[in-house]
């Protein structure tokens, strides 16, 4: 049978219906007519200013369905008030509109769930939610296609160990440079912080950002950088006396006069990192690393959220440079001491302010901002926890704050 478009428009819209009632995958529930107004397919069907031929086609197309028992029509009087889905031709009407019957359709997308659990903690996580979701009725969070090339990207990312780049990743997983930007981040995105054990590491950042974009923004790339995934080359830069050695055997002597940058790649591949500079000082912002020149001092700026990758570097130098300072620079507000705070937590160093002291807003006060309402709130949590009291009480009575760019630029370092 060829259908004319109404037809076609009226088993559409009763497949629709059917599916979203119960029936689809109850085999228990109990039956209720699906059923649909002439108006929902013809709005004019019964008004006074209807075109009679063409109410007349559109009543010959219902009853053509009625004969051969796809449907069934209740009457008002003589109009037609209600069509109704014959659910005995249920198959038969799949067939005709050449669509998969959703309760087969659910069955295929519970399989494809269940053929990935076991694969990954967090993939069986993500699996059995999408099980227990279909098997209650509800849809799964992403049609099949799209949940088939997502779990394909979730057991590369989640099994690489190297650096990759977005447009590298996407060529790897789906042959195409950007068709994980465009389509996938996202939803990976999605999954991960759903799924994954990302809390701690978004509650700080969560913390550390007032502006919600940047907020959102560094969250998906410390996130991503957690799996070595990253939009564009990462490094971490040095200056200061040391000798690295790597598990190649190759050894690199760095002079205070001479900044270098590794790629983050490379940081698991360094064997031995041994300073002759009697203290070490962690930077906040590249701005300011590039204009420390600190005397006997090694400087290191790690570029953003302190990731497993980073931490780990900074665990190996202090394990083999056991009797240095350790100081943290960075901006003078509360932020800065939050990421402070994180540095010590994360790494179980030591750190010490530097440069970010009361005398430093003192001394640039015209270059000093006022708070913020978060600044305020961070500030007084910071002293409820017993932290960096005295600055903290400073910032709050005399409502200022201070970039560390400023300390840097004017001198104040080095």
């Amino acid at each position: 049978m060829t259908l004319s478009d109404y037809q076609n428009k009226i088993l559409e819209k009763l497949l629709d219906k059917y599916e979203r009632s119960k029936q689809t995958y109850d085999s228990t529930e109990k039956s209720r007519a699906i059923m649909i107004k002439p108006t929902d397919i013809y709005k004019d069907y019964d008004s006074d200013y209807s075109d009679i031929d063409e109410q007349i086609e559109f009543e010959t197309d219902i009853s053509e369905l009625v004969k051969k028992e796809y449907i069934t029509i209740r009457r008002k009087e003589k109009i037609i008030s209600r069509i109704v889905l014959n659910i005995d031709s249920i198959d038969k009407i799949y067939a005709l509109m050449k669509r998969e019957p959703r309760k087969l359709a659910i069955q295929n997308e519970i399989n494809l769930y269940k053929e990935w659990i076991g694969k990954n903690e967090l993939i069986s996580s993500y699996c059995t939610h999408q099980i227990e979701l279909l098997e209650s009725g509800k849809t799964a969070k992403y049609k099949i296609k799209v949940a088939e090339n997502l779990l394909r990207l979730l057991e590369f990312v989640l099994s690489n160990r190297q650096m990759i780049l977005e447009r590298e990743l996407s060529i790897a997983v789906f042959g195409d440079t950007k068709i994980f930007e465009k389509e996938y981040r996202n939803k990976l995105l999605y999954v991960l912080k759903t799924y994954g054990n990302y809390n701690d590491l978004i509650l700080e950042i969560e913390e550390e950002k007032d502006n919600e974009k940047e907020e959102r923004e560094e969250i998906e790339h410390s996130i991503l950088e957690e799996l070595n995934i990253y939009s564009n080359p990462k490094y971490v830069y040095f200056k200061g006396c040391a000798e690295i050695t790597f598990e190649d055997g190759n050894s690199y002597k760095l002079s205070s006069d001479i900044p270098i940058a590794l790629p983050m790649d490379k940081l698991n591949t360094i064997k031995s990192f041994m300073i002759s500079d009697s203290a070490i000082m962690t930077v906040e912002n590249l701005a300011s690393y590039n204009r420390i020149h600190e005397k006997d001092y090694f400087v290191i700026y790690l570029a953003g959220y302190h990731n497993i990758a980073k931490q780990s570097l900074i665990k190996l130098i202090a394990s083999q440079n056991d009797v240095k300072e350790w100081y943290h620079f960075g901006d003078i507000d509360p932020d800065g001491f939050l990421i402070l705070e994180n540095l010590k937590k994360k790494t179980g160093i030591n750190f010490k302010p530097v440069y970010m002291s009361i005398n430093e807003l003192k001394k640039y006060e015209k270059y000093t901002k006022k708070l913020e309402d978060n600044d305020t709130t961070k500030a007084q949590g910071l002293i409820n926890k017993g932290l960096y009291v005295d600055i903290m009480e400073y910032m709050l009575k005399n409502n200022v704050k201070l970039e560390q760019e400023i300390v840097s630029w004017m001198n104040g370092v080095g």
